[in-house]
């Protein structure tokens, strides 16, 4: 794909991909953009790397589903969603976070990258892509989160993350990495000969412990920080609910 293309085309072709997909579908109710792009200029270029995130409204479903592909050069990620959750402004915003600096530094502490430093950001990437280029070739067995593991996804993890890094946004790519790490893991776990095995999992080990997630108790404290964090969400969520009549209108 050319990096030429601007977000207003990109918008065009995930528009008709998503009329070529679901709009014969008879639980298809509607589709829109999510994340960043809609909030690009339609004339900015739309790096090859990026993913183009879709919202896809169905009523078959009841639990959240994960489609993602590779559409002329794009990585299409359709986020299947059931109707429910569009009934009311409250299901809505339940899902939204909130950018006060004080949730997001917590937010760090659920993650573990509060003290991460650009050297480690950088040694754990490189530990990832290498963990995720050889689970590709070994993959059989379903995992979690397997729609992850594909080709087409790799410049998002690595270009992607590059970009992170280049925002100092160091402590933002942990969350990202991370993911990529026990996605690739979980293949090489289930797949892999054991030397592999030793090897990518010692480094997932190794990226446990400087995410502060070495031992049970210190998984125990992460769900305790985590339910604590929640309602903070559920409060500040309900707040701008109650002080935001214009949302409703």
């Amino acid at each position: 794909m050319s990096a030429e293309r601007t977000v207003e085309q990109v918008i065009n072709i995930a528009r008709q991909w998503i009329e070529d997909k679901y709009g014969d579908r008879a639980d298809f109710i509607g589709a829109h953009l999510v994340g960043s792009l809609h909030h690009m200029p339609f004339a900015s270029p739309f790096l090859a790397y990026r993913d183009v995130d879709l919202g896809i409204i169905l009523d078959s479903i009841t639990e959240q589903d994960i489609d993602d592909t590779n559409h002329e050069g794009l990585i299409m990620e359709a986020i299947l969603a059931p109707v429910q959750r569009y009934e009311s402004a409250e299901e809505l915003l339940a899902d939204a976070w909130d950018q006060e600096k004080q949730i997001f530094e917590k937010l760090h502490q659920l993650l573990g990258s509060q003290h991460v430093t650009p050297d480690a950001a950088e040694d754990l990437l490189a530990k990832t892509i290498e963990a995720f280029d050889y689970a590709l070739t070994i993959h059989k067995t379903p995992i979690p989160y397997e729609h992850k593991l594909k080709a087409c996804i790799r410049p998002y993890l690595v270009e992607g993350t590059l970009e992170m890094f280049n925002e100092d946004g160091y402590r933002e790519s942990i969350f990202w990495i991370t993911l990529f790490m026990m996605i690739s893991c979980a293949a090489i776990q289930a797949d892999a000969p054991a030397e592999e095995q030793a090897k990518h999992l010692g480094h997932a080990r190794e990226h446990l412990q400087i995410i502060g997630l070495a031992t049970p108790e210190d998984i125990r404290e992460r769900i305790q920080l985590a339910q604590t964090l929640l309602e903070e969400m559920k409060q500040l969520t309900d707040h701008i609910i109650a002080t935001s009549p214009d949302l409703f209108t």
